[in-house]
């Protein structure tokens, strides 16, 4: 019976596979180490492979001898609907298998763009190393797939702009927010009853998680620059006093 469930899954016999296991045969019984959820995969056959996952297959199962995912065999045969189903059910965009591959690379490799986009707009990482180390552009190139180096490096260059843009939204935020506490409050105080928002050595407490927050963004050159801006808004005064309180955060000279 195991064999029919297969030939059935393979052929996209769908009543056959739905009759098959009405009379008992298990969803995750395995053939050869893999599942009928990826004998669709592998096949191509998106009817069959949903309904398989409406019945509560594992989209997570595992061959034995590669541990490929049924993403990754669609992926690997460039099956769309597959692909595009199983995102859908969520599986797991980023697995690893054990020789490193993923469905992007394994998709970037036998040059399946469709796939590829459809992975990439669920969120694919597309710098992941795979197989090797080789990240799915470098596999694209070693096959000269140059349309998908082409959408991958153009998504890349465009997630690093917005990644900057986000990162200079979000760094321009904060200092305002710093300009403000330097407006209304110190960033240098003792006395009670500010304590609360002040550490032990009196430095404003969210000034300095300001301090860190920017160094991570853009090290001392943004600093300097949120420093300057606290200078030209409040006076030298003011800009003083944030210099000891940032003390000792990043390579800052207070």
């Amino acid at each position: 019976m195991y064999l029919s469930l297969w030939e059935a899954v393979e052929r996209g016999e769908l009543q056959n596979v739905r009759n098959l296991l009405t009379s008992g045969v298990s969803i995750e019984h395995d053939k050869l180490g893999e599942t009928a959820l990826i004998f669709a995969a592998k096949a191509g056959q998106a009817e069959v492979l949903e309904f398989l996952v409406g019945e509560n297959a594992n989209i997570e199962a595992r061959g034995s001898i590669d541990y490929w995912t049924a993403l990754i065999h669609a992926a690997s045969k460039g099956h769309l609907d597959c692909v595009s189903s199983l995102i859908k059910a969520g599986a797991n965009i980023n697995y690893h298998a054990h020789s490193g591959t993923t469905a992007l690379c394994e998709a970037a490799y036998n040059g399946h763009l469709s796939c590829v986009r459809s992975l990439v707009e669920a969120g694919a990482e597309i710098n992941a190393p795979g197989d090797g180390g080789a990240t799915a552009i470098e596999e694209a190139k070693k096959q000269g797939h140059s349309k998908i180096v082409d959408f991958l490096e153009g998504r890349n260059r465009s997630q690093q702009k917005k990644s900057e843009e986000v990162s200079d939204k979000n760094s321009q935020t904060l200092i305002s927010e710093l300009i403000e506490i330097g407006k209304t409050e110190k960033f240098i105080s003792c006395r009670s009853p500010e304590t609360q928002k002040y550490d032990d050595k009196c430095n404003h407490i969210r000034a300095r998680e300001i301090g860190h927050s920017l160094d991570r963004s853009g090290g001392m050159q943004l600093m300097r620059d949120a420093h300057a801006k606290v200078n030209n808004a409040l006076g030298a005064v003011v800009a003083r006093e944030l210099e000891s309180a940032w003390g000792g955060i990043g390579d800052w000279w207070g």
